[in-house]
This record gives structure tokens, C-alpha cells and sequence, in this order.
């Protein structure tokens, strides 16, 4: 197996000159071996992965000045077959997307060693067993350096320490912007890794394991002492989860004058699970929150009058349907001034979708009737096979 280094020779006003580009044996090994091990003979043909051109020239790698690859974008190119573990030796990788393939097997724990890792997304694939646990905490070799550090605590290069801020008691952790592995075949429980580690997600924007066949209940740490303030997106849909829906979730996001991106709502979608128990007073607390799915679960008690406008000034889509609610419609959803005619059809002017059926809703004492208004949350891909 041909690795090493590339030499590219470039002539500007007729100034011949020479750059050497550095692609480190094990990069170069670790991308030879996901050719060959997802079909390549295909697919790499026709995306130009040829060792008789740069790496830098082969198309979905992305390289930084130095050679370096820091990007995988294979979106539905055709990979088939099981990712291999040497992926865990780009070490200055930043993102990969690997969604809308055939992949097979078990993810690697090894994905998760780059350092900079920011961005994965696996969706849309065949992937079966476990989330592996260091997606998101690496045991660290003692209090300073992790697995893939060198002795001074560097990671590949002078400057690359792994962050103080993100060095947890027991591991590193993994700080996304996104994670995505929805669509897939997954099974067992969502990593609680992270519940005993007490350190903030401050990155994460969006956590996607929707439509997988995921177990157990969901973790502490998502909604652990707003161990989440930049999350956006939290689709956990489509699974097998149980137990109640914690009520730290609503302290899980920036709330009110803390949050960046004022026009990012946040969007949550817990539907289509085994979860129990009342709908928690604490989501109230996300000021922003645009999109609460929570249908198809066996969620029971009243619906809380904090959904509400102007309580939840942003809430457009307010789906608690095919669930155990009862008790009445509260005023604050804004059926308390239709006349009966109406109430059936009508949806509130602050949200662009309800959907309240399948539930043991009473009539409303001061005399409105029940509306039967359906409508869905946001459209989503057909799970694959789970």
C-alpha cells in the first residue's frame, strides 16, 4: 500500500515552483481502507480516488494547508459495506458526512478520536448495534492527555491541545455542532456517559438518533443543568424509549436575552416512543421553542395551559396526539372565544399546526367543545427498517 507524501509543481510567470504537501501515512491508509472496504472499485472510479492523483485532488476530501484531511463529504455516492476503524486515525478531521449510503455493521468507537471532530452525520444508512460510548467521552490516559495526544498533551501538531474547558473528570468529551445517525438500525440505549461527567455541550445544535430502534430512557445529560444552551434541534423520534420525559429539558437551551441565534426556534420531537408520565411544566421554561411533538407516546394528565401565546410566543407546531391527556382544553391555546361552529376546525392564530386527537379530552367547562384538529408536526423521511 503506496503512502506518503505529494509533491505538486506549480509555474507562475514563468517561476517554476515546488510544494510539498504532507499526507501522513496513516490519513492516506485510513481513506485506502474505506475505499476498499465500501465498495470503492465503484465509486472511487468515479469520484477520482486514485493513488496516481493527490489526495487534495480526490473529490469529497477536504485537506488544510498542509495536506491534512479535515472533511468527508461521501453523501449518497454509492458506500457499501462496514466502516472501518482506522477512520479514527485522521486526527485532524472535522467533519464527515457519510449519509444516504448502504453502510452495514457497527459504528466504530474509533470515529469519535479526532479531536476537532465537529459534525457527523451517518443518516440514512443500514447501521446496526450499539451507539458506541466514545462518540462522546474518550477515556483519557491520565488527567491531561487522551489516547491519541502526544506526551506534551498535543494531538498531531504543536497548539493542538485537547481544551481544558472540555476535559471532563473522566474522558474527553466530544463537543458537536451536529450529530446525526437517524435513519439507521440502532439498537440498545442512548450512552449515559456523559450523566457523570458535568460538563457542557456548548456547541451542540442538533441531535438527531430519530428512527433507529433505540432503547431505555433518555439521559440525564441532555437536559442536565443547561448542559445544552446552544441545542436546537432534539429528534429522538421513532424509537422504542420509555420512562417520563425529564423535566431538565427545560433548562436544557438559552432561554429569553442568553440566546444567539434569535431566529433559530428550538424543535422538539419525542414522538412515536413508550414514554409516560405529564407533560413537564419546565419546558415553559424555552422562550423559543418553535416545534413540541410529543405524539404517539402514552404521555398522560392535562395539557399545561403554559402552551400558550404569549407564554410560548414562537410555538408554531404543537403535536400531544395518540396519547393519554385528559381533563379540557385550556383557554391560553385560544379556543375560548370560538363559537361551537367553529371550535372543531379552527387552529389558534399563534400555531401553524395542532393536532390533539387520540387523547380523552373533556368538554371544556366554559362551554367550548373539543376541537378535532389535525395536522403534523414537520415532515420526515420514511424510516428505513426501524
Amino acid at each position: 500500500m503506496a503512502v506518503g507524501r505529494v509533491t505538486v509543481e506549480a509555474a507562475a510567470g514563468g517561476v517554476l515552483g515546488t510544494s510539498r504537501i504532507t499526507v501522513a501515512g496513516p490519513e492516506l491508509a485510513a481513506l485506502l481502507d474505506l475505499q476498499d472496504a465500501t465498495g470503492g472499485a465503484e465509486w472511487g472510479a468515479a469520484l477520482g480516488w486514485s493513488l496516481r492523483v493527490p489526495v487534495v485532488e480526490w473529490r469529497g476530501v477536504e485537506t488544510d494547508s498542509a495536506g491534512a484531511v479535515t472533511g468527508l463529504s461521501l453523501s449518497g455516492v454509492g458506500l457499501a459495506g462496514e466502516l472501518p476503524p482506522t477512520l479514527g486515525n485522521l486526527v485532524r478531521l472535522e467533519t464527515i458526512d457519510l449519509s444516504d449510503n448502504n453502510l452495514t455493521g457497527s459504528i466504530p468507537g474509533e470515529l469519535g478520536m479526532p479531536p476537532g471532530l465537529r459534525a457527523i452525520d451517518l443518516s440514512g444508512n443500514g447501521l446496526t448495534g450499539e451507539i458506541p460510548a466514545p462518540l462522546f467521552v474518550r477515556p483519557l490516559v491520565d488527567g491531561n492527555t487522551s489516547p491519541a495526544a502526544n506526551a506534551d498533551g498535543a494531538v498531531g501538531g504543536a497548539g493542538d491541545t485537547v481544551p481544558v474547558s472540555r476535559a471532563g473528570r473522566r474522558g474527553y468529551v466530544f463537543d458537536y455542532d451536529v450529530l446525526d445517525l437517524s435513519h439507521n438500525q440502532l439498537t440498545g440505549t442512548i450512552p449515559a456517559v456523559l450523566d457523570s461527567v458535568g460538563v457542557f455541550l456548548w456547541s451542540l445544535e442538533a441531535l438527531d438518533l430519530s428512527h433507529n430502534r433505540l432503547t431505555g430512557e433518555i439521559p440525564r445529560w441532555m437536559g442536565n443543568n443547561s448542559g445544552l444552551p446552544s441545542l436546537e434541534v432534539l429528534d429522538l423520534s421513532h424509537n422504542q424509549l420509555v420512562g417520563t420525559i425529564s423535566p431538565q429539558l427545560g433548562y436544557s437551551t438559552r432561554v429569553g436575552g442568553l440566546r444567539l441565534h434569535l431566529s433559530n426556534q428550538v424543535s422538539i420531537d419525542l414522538s412515536h416512543n413508550q414514554l409516560t408520565g405529564p407533560i413537564p411544566e419546565q419546558l415553559g421554561n424555552l422562550l423559543y421553542l418553535g416545534v413540541l411533538d410529543l405524539s404517539h407516546n402514552q404521555v398522560e394528565g392535562p395539557i399545561p395551559p403554559w402552551l400558550s401565546n404569549p407564554s410560548l410566543p414562537f410555538l408554531r407546531v404543537l403535536d400531544p396526539s395518540e396519547n393519554r391527556l385528559t381533563g379540557p382544553i385550556p383557554r391560553e391555546l385560544g379556543f375560548d372565544y370560538l363559537s361551537p361552529e367553529d371550535a372543531g376546525t379552527h387552529v389558534p392564530a399563534n400555531l401553524a399546526s395542532l393536532n390533539l386527537s387520540g387523547n380523552e379530552l373533556g368538554p371544556d367547562p366554559r362551554g367550548v367543545r373539543q376541537p378535532a384538529v389535525a395536522g403534523s408536526a414537520r415532515p420526515c423521511r420514511q424510516p428505513t427498517d426501524g
